[in-house]
C-alpha cells in the first residue's frame, strides 16, 4: 500500500511554483506568494545556468522584476522596491509609478497614473482589471494628497458602472474614508449598505463609530 503522505507530497511538488504564487496572490496571502515566487525564481536561475557561465539576479526577465515590484508594493516594502531599481535595465511607466509610491512622491505617482490611464484608453484596452487597478492607484494618490472630494466624485462614477468585484470593494473603501473625513454622512451611509461589504480598515471602523 502506497504511503498517502508521500503521494500528496509528490502531487504538491508537481504543481509549478509560479502557479502556487499566483493562487496565493489571488487570496491576498502575500507572504506565501513570496515563498512560492522565490522558489520559482531559484528554479528559473538554475535553468539559465545550463546555458550561461554565470547567472545573477539581473538575468531575470522583466516580467519577474515587475511582479516583484507589485508584491513589494502590496506589503508596503519601499526598500525592496528601491532595491529592484538597481537590477532593471529600463523602467516601464508602471515600474516608475511603483517607485514613486514607495518614496511617497504622490504628485509624481498621480501624474504617472494619469498617463497610464490615457495610454490605456487611447489603445482601446478591454482589460477592465487593468483599468480598475489604475483607478485604485489614482485614488490612493489623491487620498494621500488630501483631495477627498475628488475621490468621492471618481468613486460615484466607477461604482455606477462596475459589477461587484474585489476592485470595486477597494474603490468603496477609499470613498468611505473620504466621505467621513469630509463629514458627508449621507454619502457614507449610502456606500456602507452596498454589497459586498467593504474591508473593515481602521478608517472605515472609525467612520462607522462616528
Amino acid at each position: 500500500k502506497k504511503n498517502v503522505a508521500t503521494e500528496v507530497s509528490n502531487l504538491i511538488q508537481a504543481v509549478p511554483q509560479i502557479r502556487m504564487a499566483n493562487a496565493s496572490y489571488t487570496c491576498n496571502a502575500y507572504a506565501r506568494t513570496f515563498l512560492h515566487y522565490e522558489l520559482h525564481i531559484r528554479a528559473l536561475l538554475e535553468e539559465k545556468k545550463k546555458t550561461m557561465k554565470s547567472v545573477t539576479f539581473k538575468d531575470l526577465y522583466s516580467d519577474d522584476i515587475a511582479t516583484l515590484q507589485k508584491l513589494y508594493s502590496r506589503i508596503n516594502e519601499p526598500d525592496g522596491l528601491i532595491g529592484l531599481v538597481s537590477v532593471r535595465s529600463t523602467a516601464t511607466l508602471d515600474e516608475q509609478i511603483a517607485e514613486w509610491e514607495a518614496c511617497e512622491e504622490w504628485h509624481k505617482a498621480l501624474t504617472g497614473y494619469d498617463q497610464a490611464l490615457q495610454l490605456a484608453n487611447a489603445a482601446g484596452t478591454k482589460d477592465l482589471d487593468r483599468i480598475s487597478s489604475l483607478q485604485i492607484g489614482r485614488m490612493r494618490c489623491l487620498y494621500n494628497l488630501g483631495h477627498l472630494q475628488q475621490i468621492l466624485d471618481l468613486a460615484q462614477g466607477s461604482l455606477a458602472v462596475q459589477e461587484p468585484s474585489r476592485d470595486q470593494t477597494a474603490i468603496r473603501t477609499f470613498a468611505l474614508q473620504a466621505a467621513w473625513n469630509l463629514g458627508n454622512w449621507e454619502e457614507f451611509k449610502k456606500i456602507m449598505v452596498m454589497k459586498p461589504k467593504v474591508e473593515q480598515t481602521f478608517q472605515v471602523r472609525l467612520g462607522s463609530a462616528l
